[in-house]
């Protein structure tokens, strides 16, 4: 067992990410290339479910309809549909060439500069 073991390890190698939204989070699950079922509880973790089903990426559930037969159902079939698993590695595609730190410290240093 690991005491802790890295999203950007870890997702990639999952088949499903099953998680409540949150940016980091998504951006992860989006970099590993998996479906994801994302159950917001709070702020922009509902916006980004939204935006992750939209994308084709996953599927989102309300967190009072988080029930065994539920989650099972749901999981079941995302993992049973091929387009989701296109545009998950599809999104991972565009999310892993994505330099964000390397484009913001560019702006930053024309800013100062």
């Amino acid at each position: 067992m690991a005491a802790y073991t890295p999203f950007s390890l870890l997702f990639p190698r999952a088949e499903m990410v099953v998680h409540q939204g949150g940016v980091g989070t998504v951006h992860q699950a989006l970099r590993g290339g998996r479906p994801q079922l994302v159950v917001p509880h709070l702020g922009d973790q509902y916006d980004n479910a939204v935006r992750v089903a939209r994308m084709g990426c996953g599927a989102t559930l309300a967190r009072g309809r988080y029930r065994a037969e539920t989650v099972a159902g749901v999981l079941a079939g995302l993992l049973d549909d091929p387009v989701t698993a296109v545009r998950a590695a599809e999104a991972a595609g565009v999310v892993g060439a994505e330099d964000g730190a390397g484009v913001a410290a560019g702006l930053i240093s024309e800013l100062v500069g």
